[in-house]
Parts: C-alpha cells; sequence; structure tokens
C-alpha cells in the first residue's frame, strides 16, 4: 500500500493534515481574509466584546482580535519555515563533510552534534528539578 494510502486510512493523520492546510491557506491569503487591518488603533473600541463586526473581540488599543490572529499565524509559520531551512541547510553541509571526509573528521563532527544534542534535555532537566 502506498503512503497515500495508509495516510487516508489513518482519521486522525486527515484531521491533522486538514488543520495544517486551513493554516496554511489562512496565513497564505491573510491580507484577503483578515476583517481588519492588524495594526491600526480605534480608541472608541477599547476592550469590545465578541460580536457581529469583531467575532473576538478588541484588545486595549482596539485592535481586532481575530485580525491579529491570522497575521500572527502568518508570522509564526514564516519563522518557523525559515528556521527549519536553515537547520536543514546546516544539516545537510555538515553530513556532506561529514561522509565525505570520514574518519576523525567525523567523529569530530558527531560528537559536536551529541554536545548540542544533549543541551535541549540538559535545560528540561533543570527545569524540572
Amino acid at each position: 500500500m502506498t503512503f497515500w494510502g495508509r495516510f487516508f486510512e489513518n482519521k486522525l493523520a486527515v484531521a491533522g493534515g486538514a488543520i495544517v492546510v486551513v493554516l496554511l491557506i489562512t496565513a497564505l491569503f491573510a491580507p484577503y481574509i483578515a476583517p481588519y487591518d492588524p495594526t491600526q488603533i480605534h480608541v472608541d473600541r477599547v476592550l469590545m466584546p465578541p460580536s457581529k463586526e469583531h467575532p473576538l473581540g478588541t484588545d486595549q488599543l482596539g485592535r481586532d482580535v481575530l485580525s491579529r490572529i491570522i497575521w500572527g499565524g502568518r508570522i509564526s509559520l514564516l519563522v518557523g519555515f525559515v528556521a527549519v531551512g536553515i537547520a536543514t541547510a546546516i544539516g545537510v553541509i555538515l553530513g556532506a563533510v561529514a561522509g565525505y571526509y570520514g574518519g576523525w573528521v567525523d567523529g569530530l563532527i558527531m560528537r559536536l552534534v551529541d554536545v548540542m544534542l544533549c543541551f535541549p534535555a540538559f535545560f528540561l532537566i533543570l527545569a524540572v528539578v
């Protein structure tokens, strides 16, 4: 069975994929979907409760919360994609160097990677304790 066949049989995978697609489409078309400018301040609409005009209300500066969430999703996805791209480029370069030279260069790069991988767990352990 193919990957897509197994994917579409798994209901949780399809639901998660649909959510990701909706988030990507919303972020891509934020200028057309967002009902208001997310940075425009309206002093006459400060801290309004949810209504037809503002489905999620407004914040302390009168900005529409829904518009800010839509635009914030766009920025968050951009930051995520840039971080993944940089990490992929670094990983490919280090992997190519380790694979090409081998020997002590490979060992050194692998030990550096091991040190980098231990830090997130180390800080998590420190935070828990």
